[in-house]
């Protein structure tokens, strides 16, 4: 399903992998946030980014909204989320 996806969107496939090592470090960084809050802000934080990226992307090439509205709505959570842990940021290693 992902790898027609992919070439739905025109980006090659190797895109593909980055894309998902990258939300698997967000996905980490919020289950890491369970215990230590600044990392949740961080994985709110790339998992935000990531879904601007998909939101562009399905915009780019004209999809449906029905096809565009699961990334929109993880923007919008992974923003509310990065949002409301931002104080804790400053507690993030290497910024102390």
């Amino acid at each position: 399903m992902h790898v027609e996806s992919f070439k739905h969107w025109g980006f090659p496939q190797w895109f593909r992998v980055v894309t998902g090592i990258v939300e698997f470090v967000g996905a980490a960084a919020l289950i890491i946030g369970f215990w230590e809050q600044s990392w949740t802000a961080v994985g709110a934080l790339v998992l935000g980014i990531t879904a601007i990226g998909g939101i562009l992307t399905h915009v780019r090439v004209k999809d449906s909204f029905k096809q565009t509205l699961p990334i929109v709505i993880l923007g919008v959570l992974s923003f509310i989320v990065f949002f409301i842990r931002l104080s804790d940021l400053s507690d993030f290693p290497g910024f102390n």
